[in-house]
């Protein structure tokens, strides 16, 4: 139970995430700056003095004062060489100015613990996997799958309430990760032991989409998204499968006019998630590459940075099968980076 005893520490009182929990809703960024200042001056806790050094940080990189973020990451790390937080956010420092060499060693010493959660290293797999470090980004996601395996029941509310990615997360984030690298046992032999030793998921539907990623062939994918709507008819999520389908359906057989009258077709409302707007978008994106329509593209594809700067997460692009097109779109994002334009 290391893992799952790593998140689950008993909390110890911390002045600073109290001071952030008090003025950041509020947006009182110099009053928050002003007190976390005064409180340096009193005795911290180890816990505080880490926290202390992040906060301060991260509110001088929400400001764009990269440098005086920088300096407060770096001075932490002298004394916490080991936090999670801190590496990953010099980490991304240096990322954010294409200086991925020198990020790697950070973001690799980012674990899954009480100071950072599985948002952090979700983060920090995405990075990686933006660089094409993907060996890497696969590693950082196994903690994940070991706290599956303790757990066994990997219900969506029972992991969300543990602090862990639903599984469905992570699991189309290892499959990306296996195509990409061709190591496709790697996610079948996960799959098959979920299958085997694990309960309260739909491990059939994920082996499915999983299996037409790796052939390219959806077919079976959108026969059950038809089978599902017409069963569920009223469906909360009904905007994301036919979002689904008329992806998967533009990829497989239709024209470009009669695909982007199927996406545009689908109204989504204020329950949505607002990045299925974006996905619509990055669809239309792929099918003027795909037909060669490269002004078109050039146009769509301002738009989308402009929403998407970090593109779409791998687990995304697993269930609308944007894993190849992303593949291109991440040299631009590290041109972009390098460019100093990102």
């Amino acid at each position: 139970m290391g893992i799952l005893r790593n998140l689950f520490k008993a909390d110890t009182r911390n002045r600073v995430d109290e001071l952030a929990e008090k003025y950041v809703p509020k947006n009182d960024i110099p009053q928050l700056c002003s007190e976390l200042d005064a409180l340096r001056l009193k005795a911290l806790s180890r816990d505080e003095e880490e926290a202390w050094y992040h906060v301060r940080g991260a509110l001088e990189y929400s400001r764009k004062n990269h440098s005086s973020a920088m300096k407060y990451f770096e001075e932490g790390l002298v004394t916490f060489p080991d936090s999670a937080v801190l590496n990953f956010s010099t980490g991304q420092e240096h990322e954010r100015e294409g200086r991925m060499d020198v990020a790697a060693p950070y973001f690799n010493k980012v674990k899954l613990g009480k100071s950072a959660g599985a948002n952090y290293v979700m983060a920090t797999a995405r990075y990686l996997y933006l660089w094409n470090k993907i060996g890497d980004a696969q590693n950082m996601i196994q903690p994940f799958f070991d706290a599956y395996r303790e757990l066994k029941i990997v219900d969506d509310t029972f992991l969300h309430l543990r602090g862990l990615p639903f599984y469905g997360e992570a699991f189309a984030c290892r499959a990306v990760f296996a195509k990409l690298t061709g190591s496709l046992d790697l996610a079948r032999d996960e799959i098959q032991y979920a299958k085997a030793n694990m309960k309260d998921y739909n491990f059939i539907s994920l082996e499915r989409e999983m299996e037409a990623l790796f052939s390219g062939d959806w077919q079976e994918v959108i026969k059950n998204i038809n089978f599902d709507l017409q069963k569920k008819n009223t469906l909360v999520f009904s905007n994301y499968f036919l979002l689904q389908k008329a992806v998967h359906e533009a990829h497989a057989n239709q024209t470009t006019a009669e695909a982007e009258v199927a996406l545009d077709r689908i109204n989504f409302t204020p329950q949505d998630f607002k990045w299925l707007e974006d996905i619509r978008l990055l669809a239309k994106c792929e099918m003027a590459s795909r037909t060669g329509m490269r002004q078109k593209e050039t146009e769509l594809l301002t738009q989308f940075f402009e929403k998407q700067p970090l593109l779409f997460e791998p687990n995304h692009c697993f269930y609308f099968n944007f894993v190849d097109y992303q593949e291109i779109l991440k040299r631009e994002y590290q041109r972009k980076r390098q460019d100093g334009r990102a």
